[in-house]
């Protein structure tokens, strides 16, 4: 018997069985049960009403909001009739995806506004869709994506577990956000009848990557449904993927395992108290102290998303994780002195923040987030105690996790061909290298190998247009800046691309020089070894004259401007110490008498490339000192100080060690200059230890230059 053709076959039939599930309200509930109702407000929002014994739920405890639900159901959209249509409505395939526009928050790029992810589920929320053998074997169109029934009892779906299964790929789509921190959203038909999918993060759920060697094979994961159905039958996590992979171009799958942020009671609890011991201790003072943040730290640290945060802020303050509220805090209060409004007030002890922030990070890694990363980024700058003299291993430790997050995050994978939103791709990729810069540096002072391998990630480099997306502020949030800090920085985003360029030659010269391998196989090879080091030079010497003429001068003349390019001039010369230390390798005693050695054919170079770094100490005025310059500054002008004392200690001859004297003078002269120029703690500790360092040479300086014994600096 011929099977009826597509034309024969009513569209009902096509829809498949419908059916609903009866609900009530007043007891318990919880996450996607479909039995019990969930309360107006939560409902309203698209979140999870989760109900312990009785009303009120979590959510309106947590706001005094009364807990009710009304049997009326909130209106639909209407729905469009035809078929075609209806189809592509609840047909979603992640190759099509359109990305959405990087500044949309409530509506699509044509400016049609956004359906939340559940009202897309509301519209057929208990459907399985079948389709009709001839209609699947039709040669006019392509296979049509579909729902298909899994082989197991259909688990409780709710708005923020939600998966399709295709017949070559699938896509997990994310709950609905209601803050603007964490916004996801899916139009429900664009102009092409394509959804579109925003941001890898959810209010409740968080985003992990998942690596070649994960816990499920990638390409399986490409072609298979796959979630994990716990025991009261409910999904526990499902897969989201934002990329088919291409073999041919050697291009991967790319997948994330949407986790459920449903921490046991002890942790939230945990969570909620260093919240409300932050906002406890700040009091009235927290958008004060982040205007504080706004005007002197980001303009040089660049980490957090300005507008997005903002924007969360204003609405609900306890909606950004407590880790980062409360660095931004203690980073405003060390700023506290330099506003001439706050001359009058006491500010908030600027370390018992620091101590909250690090425990409320503690209580965040179960389910690490783009928020936290950014915290995590921002703790490397606490200021260490008035007696270190050595950097603190605290710097070293915090990048550590701060590399781990965003490696969990998936930033080290390019998401340039990623089904997402293009401000999500480019807030991405700034957050890797700010990772990565941040893992570069800590490294260099202990002298440890970074922990992100050279050839572990594939994120492109970032673009200056790039950094500046979700900088511009509008809307109540402006409350909280000052005019002239509302737009985007270009010199500020500028100073950022230029670092991260600058980080990566540092990162070269590791890798080739300075780990125990690299020294093993180049020590003994002088001609490989010299080769190597003047393509970096190059490399120094390109990025030098190449640089963006903004970020040429170490402080502009404007005076309301608070920041300084002169961190970043002191990390070239960081650079520039390590390469030539490298070029005269290998730089013990016997090496100064052998005129054929590195260390004597590259004296006089390294003598005279270095000289200009006096220049740039006496360079540097009372503004730029006492800007924010970061914890990383501290250790390189430590490294500078140490390589002229490494110059005047290895001086081979007279002449050489006066003409050293004389340089170590100039630098010490112009390190008490700024030191008297110091009007805060954070400048006071960027100069200490240097000038110990160099203090302590001079106070044994002439037993040195008689008796030529090593002194311990």
């Amino acid at each position: 018997m011929a099977s009826p053709s597509s034309a024969d076959v009513e569209p009902s039939a096509w829809r498949g069985p419908a059916f609903r599930v009866r609900s009530e309200f007043g007891g318990s509930r919880t996450w996607r049960s479909r039995k019990s109702r969930p309360c107006d407000a939560c409902r309203g929002r698209k979140t999870a009403c989760i109900i312990e014994t009785a009303p009120p739920c979590l959510f309106c405890k947590s706001r005094n909001l009364p807990c009710e639900s009304s049997s009326r159901l909130p209106p639909r959209r209407r729905r469009r009739r035809e078929s075609h249509d209806q189809e592509k409505l609840i047909s979603l395939n992640a190759t099509e995806i359109v990305e959405m526009s990087s500044h949309s928050g409530h509506s699509s790029e044509d400016g049609e506004p956004l359906t939340t992810l559940g009202d897309l589920v509301d519209e057929a929320p208990n459907t399985v869709e079948t389709v009709h053998p001839e209609r699947r074997s039709s040669a006019s169109s392509p296979p049509a994506p579909v729902y298909t029934s899994p082989p197991m009892p259909i688990p409780s779906i709710s708005p923020g577990s939600f998966s399709i299964h295709h017949e070559s790929e699938h896509l997990e789509l994310l709950p609905q956000s209601c803050s603007p921190s964490a916004s996801i959203a899916v139009r429900s038909v664009s102009s092409t009848g394509t959804p579109r999918l925003s941001w890898l993060e959810g209010e409740q759920r968080t985003a992990h990557s998942i690596g070649l060697s994960g816990e499920q094979d990638t390409n399986l994961l490409a072609s298979l449904r796959s979630i994990i159905v716990n025991e009261q039958n409910g999904v526990d996590n499902g897969v989201i993927q934002v990329f088919p992979g291409d073999p041919g171009c050697g291009e991967p799958p790319i997948h994330f395992n949407m986790v459920l942020d449903a921490l046991p009671e002890p942790d939230r609890a945990a969570r909620r108290d260093v919240s409300d011991s932050i906002e406890e201790l700040v009091g009235e003072h927290g958008p004060r102290l982040v205007s504080l943040f706004f005007k002197y730290v980001h303009p040089m640290t660049y980490v957090v998303s300005k507008s997005r945060f903002l924007r969360a802020y204003y609405n609900d303050a306890t909606s950004v994780p407590a880790s980062l509220r409360g660095v931004i805090y203690a980073l405003g209060a060390n700023s506290w002195k330099r506003d001439p409004q706050c001359a009058s007030l006491s500010p908030p002890s600027s370390y018992t923040l620091f101590q909250r922030a690090h425990w409320a990070l503690h209580t965040e890694t179960h389910a690490p987030n783009k928020w936290t990363l950014q915290a995590a980024l921002l703790l490397i700058h606490e200021r260490p105690g008035d007696n270190f003299t050595m950097e603190t291993p605290r710097t070293w430790i915090v990048a550590s996790k701060a590399t781990a997050i965003a490696q969990m995050l998936g930033l080290h994978r390019d998401p340039r061909l990623w089904k997402i939103a293009p401000l999500e791709k480019s807030v991405r990729r700034k957050l890797w290298w700010a990772a990565y810069m941040a893992d570069v540096w800590a490294s260099l002072y202990h002298g440890n190998p970074p922990h992100i391998a050279k050839d572990s990630f594939t994120t492109s480099p970032i673009q200056i247009e790039e950094v500046l997306l979700d900088e511009d502020v509008n809307g109540d949030s402006l409350n909280f800046l000052e005019s002239s800090f509302v737009s985007s920085d270009v010199t500020a985003s500028a100073r950022f691309v230029e670092s991260v360029k600058l980080s990566r030659i540092l990162r070269e010269l590791l890798d080739s020089f300075y780990s125990d391998q690299a020294y093993k196989t180049t020590i003994t090879d002088t001609k490989t070894r010299e080769s190597k080091l003047f393509d970096i030079e190059k490399q120094l010497e390109s990025w030098m004259l190449l640089r963006a003429s903004c970020v040429g001068i170490m402080q502009s003349d404007d005076p309301q401007d608070y920041t300084t390019n002169a961190p970043l001039h002191l990390s070239y010369y960081a650079v520039k110490t390590l390469h030539l230390r490298a070029l005269m390798w290998p730089s013990h005693m016997a090496a100064k008498t052998d005129p054929k050695s590195a260390l004597r054919r590259y004296y006089d170079k390294a003598l005279r490339e270095f000289s200009p770094f006096v220049d740039f100490l006496d360079g540097i005025d009372s503004r730029s000192l006492n800007s924010f310059w970061g914890d990383h500054a501290r250790s390189q002008l430590v490294l500078c100080g140490n390589f002229l004392v490494f110059l005047f200690l290895m001086a081979p001859t007279s002449d050489k060690v006066q003409e050293t004297f004389r340089l170590l003078e100039g630098v010490h002269s112009a390190l008490k200059r700024c030191r008297d120029m110091a009007e805060n703690e954070e400048a006071v500790a960027l100069l200490r230890p240097v000038l110990l360092r160099v203090e302590t040479l001079f106070t044994q300086a002439a037993r040195i230059m008689d008796t030529r014994d090593e002194v311990p600096i």
